[in-house]
């Protein structure tokens, strides 16, 4: 089934985004500028899902509309992933259950784009049964380094004797860029630990992005290879990238590693060598490309 500009506006009016997004007779756009001092909130409002396939020979992400004219329930659902999207859901009820009935209520009963709304939650979870469950839990275990970093900082701020700005003649200066110096290495090591634990959450967020926005419009497609035969291993596995895999190694199981790196058992031990499997491998990922 397929939904109009009427229906998405009918869809997207109760929300009160409107300084957020536009209509012209090709989709749902943007309105938001980017804007450099604003980088990650202007670029988080400008999202769409056809950024899931910038390096899959799309056209450029500029020329595509966050929802298109028309649009079907599982257009409206990727829309949903994120961004504005994301907010529109939100209003909506919560994504992996149904609507709310008195935010539905909102839209004309008599119109289609209450069925949308409905459709979308549902094909959403559809997806999320293939895909597997966004990774919150990555999240959560790097707020909780966050929370020990801060401790571990203010402690080492107050030892050294840095922890209060004030004026300082020429030696204070010296002195204490010293003991900032001394600080910061007492720190060095949960921060590092707090680094590898925000980048494995951001990549494992990124490929389950990605992964849902492919599995919504292009099902077939997203099935149709494994990851090895889609990624140059010599383009992913940089140094760092092979850090964050192991980082993310040392405090899951293979099984968990395995889903959100989107790659086997086997292909993890090769990489990391010194990794003993622990689990057998993940019958039911689906192909994930970068």
């Amino acid at each position: 089934m397929e939904f109009t500009q009427k229906h998405a506006e009918e869809i997207l009016g109760p929300c009160g985004f409107d300084r957020f997004i536009k209509f012209d007779e090709h989709g749902v756009w943007p309105k938001v500028e980017r804007d450099l001092t604003m980088k990650a909130e202007t670029e988080l409002l400008r999202w769409r899902p056809a950024r899931a396939y910038r390096e899959l020979g799309a056209p450029e992400v500029d020329s595509v509309p966050m929802l298109p004219f028309p649009f079907t329930a599982r257009h409206l659902a990727a829309f949903m992933l994120n961004g504005v999207g994301n907010l529109v859901a939100d209003y909506y009820g919560q994504l992996g259950n149904e609507p709310y009935p008195e935010s539905l209520n909102e839209i004309d009963p008599d119109s289609d784009a209450r069925a949308a709304v409905i459709q979308a939650f549902a094909a959403y979870r559809e997806a999320e049964n293939i895909v597997g469950a966004p990774p919150l839990t990555l999240y959560e275990e790097a707020d909780k380094l966050r929370r020990k970093y801060r401790i571990v900082n203010i402690t080492a701020n107050k030892k050294f004797g840095v922890g209060v700005a004030r004026f300082m003649n020429n030696d204070d200066d010296a002195k204490l860029i010293e003991k900032r110096k001394m600080a910061v290495e007492a720190t060095a090591d949960i921060a590092a630990r707090l680094d590898a634990a925000n980048g494995a959450a951001r990549v494992a967020s990124e490929r389950w992005l990605n992964t849902m926005v492919r599995e919504l419009l292009q099902p077939a497609q997203s099935k149709s290879a494994p990851v090895e035969a889609t990624i140059s291993d010599d383009k992913k596995w940089t140094p760092k990238k092979l850090a964050e895999l192991q980082a993310f190694r040392d405090v899951h199981r293979m099984k968990e590693t395995e889903a959100h790196y989107g790659i086997s058992g086997a292909r993890i031990r090769k990489l990391l060598p010194s990794t003993k499997p622990k689990a057998t491998p993940f019958a039911g990922l689906i192909h994930r490309a970068k």
